[in-house]
């Protein structure tokens, strides 16, 4: 397993390099600090998903299943390694973002639970994406990609705008009452989502043929 999770970061160190690097020194000119929805902890989320659509694009490059199945691993470890690989990237941007935001956002409170939701965000990211990329195959990435970039850059800004300007219908209230049950409830359904979307994911890939 830490073979594969070591030829993953070294097949896209550069990548991955360069969106530390974006995310840590151009915050500045990236977002609107006082109601802009684009806070580090955001771009970090988003990062993450790109990176990871990124790291998929450059395996296919390489023919890197091919080589892979030629080792003596599992398709199991394969595909956990995938997962490994996303949910740890997210972990490392999602730091960065945070030290990041100490500096820059202007509504940092110093809680935590920013961390937790950003962290949720890439998980069921993860849960999503895998299985429609092994079930998919390679197309799926430029589709991919398209929908996010759509989503990261035009309906996300109205649906933070929109929400902004509606109180966010009254969630932020119901987060304060409810923060533990709701981390707890959350907690929960993330972790079954990734362990579900992982079986599935090894189920399809599994079947494929290299």
């Amino acid at each position: 397993m830490a073979s594969l999770l070591l030829q993953r970061y070294y097949s896209n160190r550069s990548g991955l390099f360069i969106a530390g690097a974006v995310l840590f020194l151009s915050p500045t000119f990236l977002w609107d600090n006082e109601t802009g929805p684009f806070t580090p902890l955001v771009f970090a989320v988003m990062m993450t998903w790109f990176s990871t659509i990124g790291m998929d694009m450059t395996d296919y490059k390489n023919d890197t299943d091919v080589l892979l199945n030629s080792l003596p691993v599992t398709r199991r470890q394969i595909v956990t390694s995938k997962y490994a690989s996303t949910l740890f990237v997210g972990a490392v941007l999602i730091a960065v973002g945070k030290v990041t935001s100490l500096f820059v956002d202007t509504r940092h409170d110093g809680q935590l639970t920013d961390l937790f939701l950003a962290a949720m965000a890439v998980a069921f990211f993860t849960a999503v994406y895998f299985p429609l990329y092994f079930k998919l195959g390679t197309p799926f990435i430029t589709l991919a990609f398209i929908v996010l970039m759509a989503f990261c850059f035009t309906v996300f800004p109205i649906l933070f705008f929109a929400g902004f300007t509606y109180d966010f219908w009254g969630l932020p209230i119901l987060w304060q009452r409810y923060t533990i049950p709701a981390i707890i409830g959350l907690c929960g359904i993330t972790i079954a989502a990734v362990l579900i979307s992982r079986s599935i994911s090894i189920r399809l890939y599994e079947q494929k043929e290299f």
